[in-house]
Order: C-alpha cells, then structure tokens, then sequence
C-alpha cells in the first residue's frame, strides 16, 4: 500500500527479494541491499519471489506514517 512517512527509513535486506516503488521509480532489493527512503517520499513494496522478504528497519522513535486523506499514525511494529 502506497504511504509516506515523517522521517526518514532505512531498509537492509537480509533475505528475500523485493520491488520498492518510491515515488514513480521502481527499485529492485534482494539480500545485501540497503533502501534509504527519505521523508514524505512515496513509498510501496511488494514481495517479488515465492521466497519471504526480510529487513532490518531503522525508523526514528516518534515517525508515524501517512496514507493518502488519512490522519498519521505509529505503525504498530515502531509501537
């Protein structure tokens, strides 16, 4: 599901293979990769094998994130 956030993410992919949309440009991540997104930025990402996606995330404490017409909320894995 397209969502922004409030602060900037960082995504290390340890297993896995994924397609990150960030604004109109697609971004292939497999194992190894690291994603910067940066604040208010568009961003979607979907699984792209049969295999699990696994990342690290580091998101700042107090980043909320924004879907399109809706107010901002925590995610509930940065609860």
């Amino acid at each position: 599901m397209p969502h922004q956030l409030t602060h900037e993410e960082t995504f290390v992919c340890t297993k896995g293979h994924s397609a990150a949309q960030i604004s109109e440009h697609t971004h292939e991540v497999e194992k190894g990769d690291t994603l910067i997104v940066l604040t208010n930025t568009d961003l979607s990402l979907t699984n792209a094998s049969t295999q699990d996606f696994c990342a690290i995330v580091v998101f700042s404490v107090g980043g909320q994130a924004v879907l399109s017409g809706q107010p901002a909320f925590t995610p509930p894995w940065a609860e």
